[in-house]
């Protein structure tokens, strides 16, 4: 496999040889997060993604209701941003310590990331 600035390459399939670069989505979504940038951030996501609580409750579902409330949160606190002090990385899954600032207290908690090849599928959070 190919690497470019650290970054793996994979090949895509013709004549001649081609290559994609594969972004972690994780990390592609935590750095849209920070810029605000929502269609970067849904970029990172299947359009029917599930994000909800250890409990199984369900925060949103799908493209449409993420950007409706990730628009409105970048709205009312326009200083919002995501610290990643740890990340562990287990087959399909990524568990982030996040620390987000922004809001009138810290707030922590542990968000876990499953991926469908190269997009987020479900995200539960815990101890938000």
């Amino acid at each position: 496999m190919a690497r470019v600035g650290g970054r793996r390459l994979e090949p895509v399939p013709g004549r001649q040889a081609r290559y994609r670069l594969l972004v972690d989505p994780v990390s592609e979504q935590a750095a849209a997060y920070n810029a605000h940038d929502v269609d970067r951030f849904l970029a990172c996501y299947t359009a029917d993604a599930v994000l909800g609580e250890l409990d199984g409750s369900e925060l949103m579902r799908g493209h449409e209701d993420m950007r409706q409330q990730y628009s409105a949160l970048f709205r009312e606190h326009p200083t919002v941003s995501a610290a990643i002090p740890s990340r562990i990385r287990v087959g399909d899954y990524t568990i982030l310590e996040e620390i987000v600032t922004g809001f009138d207290q810290e707030r922590r908690g542990v968000a876990i990331y499953h991926q469908t090849g190269h997009l987020i599928d479900r995200v539960v959070f815990v101890g938000w």
